[in-house]
């Protein structure tokens, strides 16, 4: 696949380096193409985006909620 996206059958996964950049006071990982299309998620819907207290993997899921989109500043 392009944009050095790998697609590891065995683990039933798509996946791609991205780097971490700053946007204002915000963050932002761009998401290839190939991975946004085996996810199932939509450009300019609203997602919950969560993180552990003790750290380690984010995760991305559907709004819950109207109050998820609250602080949103439809980025």
């Amino acid at each position: 696949m392009s944009n050095g996206v790998d697609v590891d059958p065995d683990a039933k996964e798509v996946s791609g380096v991205r780097k971490l950049r700053r946007s204002g006071d915000s963050y932002v990982i761009s998401i290839p193409p190939e991975v946004l299309d085996m996810s199932g998620l939509e450009p300019g819907e609203h997602y919950k985006v969560a993180a552990p207290f003790e750290g380690g993997e984010i995760t991305i899921s559907p709004k819950e909620s109207e109050e998820d989109t609250e602080d949103e500043n439809d980025s």
